[in-house]
């Protein structure tokens, strides 16, 4: 099977251009029972890695 990924920018009409999007696309992407989201990076609020940790840990969460 081929795997099939949801790209987080795609909310930006509905959420603007942040971390929204990577929420909703991670909520779609589970819901729909996809492989994964592709993450710009321009949706992040920054690279540290206590916070990318942090966010990586809310989307396995979803599933």
């Amino acid at each position: 099977m081929i795997p099939i990924y949801l790209q987080a920018l795609s909310f930006s009409d509905i959420y603007g251009t942040n971390e929204n999007c990577i929420h909703a696309a991670a909520e779609m992407a589970s819901d729909l029972g996809l492989a994964g989201i592709d993450i710009e990076d321009r949706l992040l609020k920054t690279y540290e890695p206590e916070y990318l940790e942090s966010l990586a840990q809310r989307i396995k969460s979803l599933g």
